[in-house]
């Protein structure tokens, strides 16, 4: 990472005078893969969800620029942690699911390298890195005769009052709560098209491979990675 952003900043400072910054909005729907990262869970569904913000892209030359957004990024991982069950009142009900449904303000840096004009397309692929903030951690427990909706994970309502236990260590409750950064690589690619003037239609695919965990939690690890379709335009 540090070396990437030294010659993003080299780059910068030699190109300067050739600049041009292009601001748009931006539109992403994406699935979410759970990634297990420890034996005591099992993904179990491939959720959708939906990304939205600004973008700036700042081009250093005709064929490549730094770009970034800012973005409301919201994301979904559906797990089964096994030997889990949820207690209320005493009373006990096994954990068929968990969903976690996150959402974060998004600050991803990217290279973007594009081809000269094709008629009126340009191709180009993008590699980066970006930084999450946690701005809402909303869980969902599905349990056999049981369900709790919309549970602040990291500050419960009192109204929720219930623990996440493991079944093979009676009498100790799991800590379901998130983690506040999150960090991913991004990969894509895509196509601009020339609508009129110097506005451009931004579209293309972008795979984000997490490498942050969502929860914190030691009795079970997972992060998710998201396969999306940008749709923007730039101005």
């Amino acid at each position: 990472m540090k070396y990437f952003l030294s010659i993003l900043t080299t780059l910068l400072i030699f190109n300067y005078s050739q600049a041009q910054i292009k601001l748009g909005v931006k539109l992403s729907p994406q699935l979410n893969f759970t990634r297990e990262g420890s034996k005591n869970i099992e993904s179990s569904q491939v959720p959708a969800s939906l990304s939205y913000g600004l973008m700036m892209d700042y081009y250093l030359g005709e064929n490549y620029g730094i770009c970034t957004e800012i973005t409301v990024h919201q994301l979904r991982a559906v797990f089964k942690p096994n030997n889990t069950s949820v207690v209320e009142n005493n009373s006990l009900f096994a954990v068929n699911n968990l969903t976690y449904k996150q959402q974060y303000l998004s600050i991803p840096l990217f290279l973007k390298m594009r081809t000269n004009e094709i008629g009126y397309w340009r191709y180009f692929a993008e590699f980066g890195y970006s930084v999450n903030f946690s701005m809402r951690s909303i869980m969902d427990v599905d349990a056999t005769g049981k369900s709790f909706e919309n549970v602040n994970v990291n500050n419960p309502d009192p109204s929720d009052n219930f623990m996440l236990v493991n079944n093979q260590t009676p009498g100790s409750s799991i800590n379901y709560k998130t983690n506040f950064f999150r960090t991913s690589l991004i990969l894509g690619a895509g196509i601009q098209y020339k609508i009129f003037g110097n506005t451009l239609l931004n579209t293309g695919i972008r795979y984000e491979n997490s490498n942050t965990d969502i929860t914190s939690t030691n009795n079970w690890n997972a992060s998710v990675r998201s396969l999306m379709l940008n749709v923007g335009i730039l101005f």
